[in-house]
């Protein structure tokens, strides 16, 4: 394996978390959305697991107006004839970065064309914020819902010191950040981070350095752990050499805290000149200590980990489709995936080179460690699955090497099925637990009569098999509705 920088997987950040926020102005009208009969259709309830009995449900306005056997009266009611199928909340993309691009359109049709009916924007600024302030940020109410959103990265940059973090948490609370995202930053400065969030009355997640004992990051009020934290930090913690694992985890490179402007200049510039997988430059010394995590894991640490995190209320979005294209970037399944025609061509091209070099990088053994490192964090959710901590799901799209918008969140529910998680639990991470973690409960995450009109058709049963998830019928955004039909023409638009 080549030598490189330490930046091992905590590279993750750079990879797909920084944008310019350049946006483009985009003008149109949206037609008021009609009123919907979704007749004979079953009702799958994520939170019992119950299926109802053939139902009829009545959209008007955008809410569910009405859940009953009877047909309502009246004229102007568009009837879907929904025999067979299953209606189940839309999906939440947990983990995206919709607004790295200048204009989100071609991302929001691939979102919705998913049933991705909203998500949570992962890579804010003073900007958007403002322009979700004023009304003005790209995003209609017949696409997919911004549902959180926060300001400016947490990076070396801007988090120099503990005082320059604390001022900078207080700042985006008063600019209206639903949360701070720390990417990468010193031990001291994110705990720093962390007492000014409760004082500020904020949340703070993202990322955990990977120098950091992810279960003191949860004691500390860390609320979701994304990635299952940085260098392996979730097997890390469960190691009986755990203290010097983590001193031995890269930092904070020194030079990115003193050129002002250039840590978030290189996360989106990373991504620019086609350093889009985080391992890219994965040094020996990491491939080690990754060896040592392995050999030492202990599931009995695990466990107590895991109930640290179901103590506290730390939720955990493994982004299993990020960890597998980047880790395991030379798979062929990837290059392969039939999705990657709504990628640009110059973006594909930029894709391959980097994996090129990765590849060349790597011997036939580190290859095979790399599947077993990434087999290990499987089994790690499969063990949180059973011991109860919190988790949602997440593609960590826009970007990113080798992961296409919105079905990327397919190819997620897929990974967390070969984990074991049940289909049952997939749909509960994609909804209600979503609904739960955003306190949007009485709105979003359940079909029931006054939530929003946020709706996936399906014309399989999602329960019987996770694959079922993405056999969509149709699609309904706060009552704007589109048809397989209009789906098929959308996406047959979207090909490159």
């Amino acid at each position: 394996m080549k030598k490189g920088i330490i930046f091992s997987l905590v590279l993750l950040i750079f990879a797909a978390c920084g944008s310019e926020h350049t946006l483009v102005e985009i003008e149109r009208e949206v037609d008021v959305a009609a009123p919907i009969l979704l007749k004979n259709v079953k009702v799958v309830d994520p939170k019992s697991g119950a299926i109802s009995d053939v139902t009829n449900v009545l959209i008007k306005d955008g809410v569910i107006a009405d859940i009953s056997e009877s047909l309502p009266a009246g004229d102007g009611i568009q009837t879907i004839d929904a025999t067979g199928k299953y209606v189940v909340p839309g999906f939440i993309d947990m983990h995206l970065h919709v607004f790295n691009k200048p204009d989100p359109t071609h991302n929001f049709k691939l979102l919705l064309a998913n049933g991705i009916t909203g998500f949570r924007e992962m890579a804010g600024s003073e900007e958007l914020l403002k322009k979700r302030a004023n009304g003005t940020l790209p995003a209609f109410e017949d696409e997919p819902t911004v549902l959180a959103m926060p300001g400016e990265l947490l990076m070396p940059n801007n988090g120099t010191n503990v005082e320059e973090a604390s001022e900078l948490v207080k700042t985006e609370k008063e600019q209206g950040a639903d949360f701070i995202k720390i990417a990468f930053v010193e031990p001291d400065v994110f705990f720093a981070a962390l007492a000014q969030g409760r004082k500020s009355n904020i949340r703070v997640l993202g990322h955990v350095p990977a120098p950091v004992d992810m279960t003191m990051a949860s004691d500390s009020g860390f609320i979701t752990i994304e990635h299952l934290g940085m260098g392996l930090g979730g097997l890390v913690v469960a190691s009986p050499e755990k203290d010097q694992l983590l001193s031995e985890a890269p930092t904070v490179p020194g030079f990115l805290k003193y050129v002002p402007g250039f840590a978030a200049g290189l996360a989106h510039g990373i991504i620019e000149k086609k350093l889009i997988n985080p391992m890219k430059g994965f040094s020996e010394e990491e491939y080690e200590r990754m060896q040592k995590i392995i050999s030492t894991y202990d599931e009995t640490l695990s466990v107590q980990a895991a109930q640290v995190y179901v103590k506290n209320g730390t939720w955990q979005v493994p982004t299993f489709i990020r960890l597998k294209t980047s880790m395991l970037a030379f798979l062929d399944e990837h290059k392969n995936n039939p999705n990657l025609k709504y990628i640009e061509p110059e973006e594909l091209e930029a894709w391959q080179e980097v994996t090129n070099d990765y590849e060349e990088s790597l011997t036939d053994e580190e290859k095979e460690f790399l599947i077993q490192v990434y087999q290990k964090e499987l089994a790690l959710v499969k063990l949180y699955d059973e011991q109860g901590v919190k988790m949602l799901t997440g593609s960590d799209a826009v970007t990113a090497g080798w992961i296409v918008p919105g079905f990327s969140l397919h190819q997620e529910f897929k990974e967390l099925a070969d984990a074991g998680i049940s289909p049952l639990n997939i749909l509960r991470m994609a909804t209600i637990n979503a609904a739960e973690y955003l306190q949007m409960e009485q709105e979003i995450g359940t079909v029931e009569k006054g939530k929003k009109a946020n709706l996936v058709l399906l014309n399989k049963n999602p329960l019987e098999s996770v694959e079922n998830m993405g056999a969509i019928g149709g699609v309904m955004i706060n009552g704007h509705y589109s048809s397989e039909d209009d789906i098929s023409v959308m996406l047959k638009d979207l090909e490159y």
